[in-house]
This record gives structure tokens, C-alpha cells and sequence, in this order.
């Protein structure tokens, strides 16, 4: 039971997700700035990326207190976001669009990402 509840929240944090991220392309794409047009979009990533690793650090916290269960949809969406966000920083940089500081930018987001998601797939007993 706990194996589906798990799965399950991991498909709909990625649907989730997907959709937040259809809906800024779909808004904010192709900006209108003298920056460029995706600079809209680069500025709605780093405020989420902001937001997911905090949020992270605070689910995080409320985890090890035990005030929040292992099982929790928002747990499982913010982990999945912040590994998401890396993994969108790591292809950004491997195709050339970005600098290797912007990707260094989201190496937090992996360390919360991965602490969240070993601790909803690895750890059972704590």
C-alpha cells in the first residue's frame, strides 16, 4: 500500500509540475524585454528555485520533528521539483546554453532534493 502511495505521488507531483511549467512558458514566452525573450522565464526560475530549496530546508525540518508524514504529496512534490530543477540546470549547461555558474547556482537544490527523495523512497523505519 505504501509502495503505491508513493508512486503515486511522485506522478502527480511531475504532472503537476509540468503543468506550472506549460503555463510560464505559456504566459511568459516569448517576453517583450530588451534582455531577451526568455528573460522572463530565467527570472521566474530563480524565484522558483528559491522556493524550492526553502520550502525544501522547511519540509525538511518538519519531517525530522515528525509533524509532517513521510507519505505527504507536498513533501513528495517539493523533493521532486528541487531534483528537477537540477536536472533542467544540468541540461541547460551540457547544451550549451548556460555557464557553469548558473548550474553551480542549483547545487542545493540537489542536496535538499536528494535528502527528501532518500528519505520518501530509502528510509522506512524513521
Amino acid at each position: 500500500m505504501n509502495q503505491q502511495i508513493k508512486y503515486k505521488n511522485l506522478i502527480l507531483s511531475i504532472l503537476v509540475i509540468a503543468l506550472g511549467t506549460a503555463i510560464i512558458i505559456f504566459l511568459f514566452y516569448p517576453g517583450k524585454s530588451e534582455l531577451g525573450p526568455s528573460f522572463g522565464i530565467e527570472a521566474i526560475l530563480l524565484m522558483v528555485r528559491y522556493i524550492a530549496w526553502i520550502g525544501g530546508v522547511i519540509f525538511l525540518l518538519l519531517r525530522l520533528l515528525n509533524i509532517l508524514p513521510r507519505l505527504n504529496l507536498f513533501y513528495t512534490l517539493i523533493g521532486t521539483l528541487n531534483i528537477l530543477l537540477v536536472l533542467f540546470a544540468f541540461l541547460l549547461y551540457i547544451l550549451y546554453h548556460s555557464s557553469i555558474s548558473w548550474f553551480q547556482l542549483f547545487i542545493i537544490n540537489l542536496l535538499v532534493g536528494s535528502l527528501i527523495c532518500i528519505d520518501i523512497y530509502l528510509l522506512e523505519n524513521i
